[in-house]
């Protein structure tokens, strides 16, 4: 697969995640608001028959194959970078569609971003590019030192430092984001390996956890922002 290919898929892929994103939400504020009560089943009947959230949620789905497809066939050095620069479509989405402000210093950061995709297409351009090989060994020191990193910035919270608990959890978000794209790579490495137990006893767990922290952290670095 050729480096333009990966990079069009994750493109694809994070379009579909921020498209799939903003239906949801868009369908969301006319519903009724979900409480911590498990006895609510009107709102998730409400959900459940919206043709808007559901679309989105098929449009999320979509992104997350070509994700895989992108992710089983390329570097993660390549595909996360890209997906992260879904930021700037979301960004383009708000201000056309949900009608938000996006501030100039933000305007340029996703020329930034942009120009950063451009520039990784351009400097791995000759030939074309393998999936890679499997390194439990160098995963898992790449585990270790992402967790320990994560676990030393809990106590700046408290410290005289006073950070921003949006800064901690944007931070969190990423490196669990990063972690779990490893471990999706390595599970399709294992399987090409031959070796499904680790694929599916060690790497699909892993990828599950780091998936749902991420995911968590990024929902929670949101409120903090607000």
């Amino acid at each position: 697969m050729s480096i333009w290919t990966a990079i069009a898929l994750s493109v694809v892929a994070t379009s579909c995640y921020q498209a799939g994103l903003v239906m949801q939400k868009i369908a969301a504020d006319s519903m009724p608001r979900l409480t911590l009560s498990l006895r609510q089943h009107h709102v998730f009947h409400a959900f459940l028959r919206s043709p808007l959230w559901l679309a989105g949620i098929a449009v999320t789905t979509a992104g997350w194959i070509f994700f895989l497809k992108a992710l089983a066939n390329a570097p993660v050095s390549i595909v996360q970078p890209v997906l992260g620069a879904g930021l700037a479509l979301l960004a383009l989405i708000s201000v056309f569609f949900l009608k938000e402000e996006v501030r100039f210093p933000e305007w340029v950061g996703i020329a930034f971003m942009i120009s950063g995709i451009v520039l990784l297409g351009i400097s791995g351009s000759r030939g074309t590019i393998g999936p890679g090989t499997l390194s439990p060994g160098g995963l898992l020191a790449v585990s270790v030192v992402s967790l320990s990193l994560l676990g030393a910035t809990v106590p700046l919270t408290r410290s005289t430092l006073a950070l921003s608990p949006a800064l901690l959890l944007g931070f969190g978000a990423g490196v669990l984001i990063g972690l779990a794209a490893l471990y999706t790579k390595g599970l399709f490495l294992s399987l090409e390996a031959g070796v499904p137990l680790l694929a599916w006893l060690v790497f699909l767990p892993l990828m599950i956890v780091a998936n749902i922290g991420g995911l968590s952290s990024k929902r929670d670095f949101s409120r903090a922002e607000r």
